[in-house]
């Protein structure tokens, strides 16, 4: 019997909840992982994330890749969410986080904010207003792509 929709998300999920990368402490953020679900749905592999943190312990912006050793799978990848990219900026606010793929990622892909791209870390741009800015945007990017997976019925 064919996996429904539902099933597949909650095996992922599961699958993600249950990942430590070897090191014991659960890390794939939970901010991170509603993303990789629907990406994966999609036939996305992701090999790193950050879901961001505003709190004083952990700071930095949400960030997401794929980085595989198949370089035309990597350029597939690429193509397909610089598309889904361009798709969702385009319908977004004008005061919206614009998500981009950072251009310095070439074997691959790494979604981020114009911020992280150009390191805006080291350009004091980090503030918690704009790390929770980038998180709903991330959110808003996720909804994107769940509409799509919902549409094509997979």
């Amino acid at each position: 019997m064919k996996e429904t929709l539902d099933q597949a998300k909650a095996r992922i999920r599961a699958r993600l909840d249950a990942y430590d990368g070897g090191l014991g402490d659960g890390t794939i953020d939970e901010e991170a992982k509603p993303l990789i679900v629907v990406l994966e749905l999609l036939g996305i592999e992701t090999t790193a994330s950050c879901g961001g943190h505003a709190d004083f312990l952990k700071f930095g912006y949400p960030w997401m890749q794929g980085i595989l050793k198949d370089r035309d799978k990597n350029h597939r990848q690429r193509k397909q969410i610089e598309g889904w990219l361009t798709e969702f900026n385009s319908c977004r606010h004008q005061n919206a986080v614009a998500l981009r793929l950072n251009p310095h990622v070439l074997n691959g892909f790494r979604i981020a904010t114009q911020d992280e791209t150009d390191n805006g870390r080291a350009l004091g741009k980090l503030s918690f207003r704009l790390v929770r800015k980038a998180q709903a945007e991330f959110r808003a990017f996720t909804q994107f792509l769940e509409a799509k997976v919902d549409a094509s019925g997979i």
